[in-house]
């Protein structure tokens, strides 16, 4: 209790680590939460290279995206080339009440805050490209990757949005109320938690996929935003299931790295 070490249970060679993973961390935007993420590297790399990021999320309330672990083994995207982080922010699970209250009506603001800034710090590295940063997510993450490519112009460049919520007017009440009320009591918080109340800004790629018969996040959420697009006249790609619902399959990962492979070039 007293800080001191009681006993060495086991100490690996550091010459023989996998150099796969490296933990960081960094202070909330209000001053309050040190931050945690994990940059994934590749196999074999080279410092003296550049290479795109990818921001792979969930991050919904009390989720959790990482934990302190040893990481054996790359991960598929880094295979494709790509750095990989993953953050837990606030909202997330296993760090107190206060910790996931933090994001309590606030959906879609503070939780991709901390990703957006864990870009930021992320891309002054040299060996980052930070003209070429991706962001995917499916469900929630759906809904994050939504908010990080239009509410985050300026850190993200390309996105897909699988099965995403875009207005949580659209979603069920048992789970939407619990987090943010209802949208009389919570205008300022439903406002600011929609994609499509920054679609004026957008400026990058996205590709929107949903199942057509999804009755978890109903398409409706993929239908307005691209209504919201095609009157900004703003570009996207997107791609429907006849027969998905909220689970996409095989499909939705083979368009995304066909879609990011194109974009971000590795």
């Amino acid at each position: 209790m007293d800080g001191s070490v009681a006993t060495m249970l086991a100490e690996g060679d550091a010459s023989t680590a996998a150099n796969l993973a490296e933990m960081f961390s960094f202070r909330s935007d209000d001053d309050k939460y040190d931050i945690y993420g994990i940059l994934y590297k590749p196999e074999g790399f080279v410092p003296a290279k550049v290479y795109p990021l990818i921001n792979s999320l969930y991050a919904g309330p009390g989720s959790r995206e990482i934990s302190a672990r040893y990481v054996s083994r790359e991960r598929r995207e880094n295979k494709r080339g790509y750095l990989v982080v993953k953050v837990n922010n606030r909202g997330c699970g296993s760090r107190g009440k206060a910790f996931l209250g933090a994001a309590y009506l606030r959906l879609g603001d503070i939780d991709i805050q901390d990703h957006a800034d864990a870009v930021r710090l992320l891309t002054k590295r040299d060996y980052i490209d930070g003209k070429r940063v991706g962001i995917v997510g499916h469900s929630y993450g759906g809904f994050m990757a939504a908010m990080g490519i239009f509410k985050h112009p300026d850190v993200y460049h390309a996105a897909v949005i699988g099965s995403g919520v875009t207005d949580w007017r659209n979603y069920d009440t048992i789970y939407t109320e619990r987090y943010m009320s209802t949208p009389q009591l919570n205008k300022k918080g439903y406002d600011t938690g929609a994609a499509m109340t920054y679609v004026k800004d957008f400026k990058g790629k996205v590709h929107i996929m949903h199942g057509m018969v999804d009755d978890n996040a109903h398409p409706n959420n993929a239908f307005q935003l691209i209504a919201a697009m095609d009157a900004a006249g703003k570009p996207y790609e997107s791609r429907f299931f006849p027969n998905a619902g909220h689970g996409l399959g095989p499909g939705f990962s083979k368009t995304t790295w066909e879609f990011f492979d194109r974009v971000l070039k590795p």
